[in-house]
């Protein structure tokens, strides 16, 4: 991977963004371990998911994970 192609993207920017608005610890956690990916079926999965959640908020579903508890202590 060409790590000054993502600092040009400004990738660690685009990551602060996400966890700022995370709705979890958990998340904001998952989001740290983020990276470029290199693998064109990974990319797409992640893709069909984005599309997804796109068409869910279209039809006013709203997702929520607040209260969820961090279990990864007891894990």
């Amino acid at each position: 991977m060409n790590h000054q192609a993502f600092d040009i993207l400004e990738f660690p920017s685009l990551r602060a963004l996400l966890q700022r608005n995370a709705q979890t610890k958990s998340a904001r956690a998952l989001i740290d371990k983020i990276e470029p990916v290199n693998d064109f079926g990974q990319l797409l999965q992640g893709l069909n998911r984005l599309g997804e959640m796109i068409y869910l908020r279209s039809r006013g579903t709203r997702v929520s994970f607040d209260g969820v508890l961090d279990t990864s202590a007891s894990i």
